[in-house]
């Protein structure tokens, strides 16, 4: 790892998307009912018998509000060319990819567990995170527009590992923010996390091939009904939006955009909110 890519530690936090109230409500009631029935022990010193399962609760709790996934990783390293880590935060439909004999880490923010606190975990953990950062810019250049960050925790403390491509020394730039201890901003924090994964737009690097021409003339009434017992909802549900648009158009394909000059196909997803929708387009 290059020391002059490595920054010192940051308290500053300000990469992370803010909760609003309902999320912030929603996180504290997480934490109290984590805080009563399944604190984590300051005891523990297995990191898979122990650590791992607890910290992967509580990242599947985060995860389901923002229609995330967190996959725990039961396989090991140690063969030549594989690397793994404890936990991948992804798309539901981006989960295949971290189960390959190889995950793809282009795909995923991956997240570390260690045993205890001690410096050597420590930076055996940071150089991990390096790694698995390195990989999510390096096998995708789409990526290198986007931010990475890890989370690295015993179950009592966390720190945060943030990466980004520097494009003018072509090389991945990073800051480790300050050890936080478990409580409720700290959980508020990690939340800060998972929101900022859904902003930056994996699924918008996604090959125009799983697109097609999408029609005016489909009936759309049943998806929407699909995604919530209640259509309504999905007025009124952002998240629940932005996932109902993004459905039917994996489903229907990418349009044909209307301008001045005539219609002219999509050929890429670029960015997609519960309001909008960014379109890459060729004449």
């Amino acid at each position: 790892m290059c020391d002059y890519c490595y920054e010192d530690i940051v308290t500053d936090l300000s990469f992370l998307e803010t909760l609003d109230s309902e999320e912030a409500t929603a996180v504290n009631k997480i934490f109290n009912d984590i805080q009563t029935n399944d604190p984590p022990n300051p005891d523990w010193n297995d990191e898979v018998k122990d650590i791992q399962p607890w910290v992967q609760r509580v990242y599947e709790t985060l995860a389901q509000l923002y229609d995330l996934m967190v996959i725990h990783e039961t396989r090991s390293g140690g063969q030549e060319g594989t690397t793994f880590a404890n936990h991948y935060l992804t798309y539901q439909e981006f989960s295949q990819y971290c189960k390959y004999a190889q995950p793809d880490f282009t795909k995923n923010w991956a997240f570390e567990d260690k045993s205890d606190w001690g410096s050597a975990c420590i930076k055996k953990g940071i150089v991990q995170c390096y790694k698995y950062s390195t990989k999510f810019f390096k096998y995708d250049e789409n990526n290198r527009a986007h931010k990475y960050i890890s989370i690295l925790t015993d179950s009592r403390k966390y720190r945060l590992w943030y990466a980004f491509w520097n494009g003018e020394q072509r090389q991945v730039n990073v800051k480790v923010t300050a050890d936080y201890y478990w409580s409720q901003n700290t959980l508020s924090i990690l939340a800060r996390v998972f929101k900022t994964f859904t902003t930056i737009n994996l699924r918008a690097s996604a090959s125009p091939r799983n697109f097609g021409n999408m029609g005016s003339s489909k009936d759309i009434s049943s998806n929407i009904s699909t995604a919530s017992s209640n259509p309504f909802e999905v007025l009124l549900n952002r998240r629940l939006r932005t996932k109902v648009m993004y459905e039917l158009l994996v489903e229907h394909g990418l349009p044909f955009v209307r301008t001045a000059d005539g219609n002219i196909k999509a050929t890429q997803l670029l960015g997609l909110g519960s309001d909008s929708v960014i379109f890459k387009v060729h004449p």
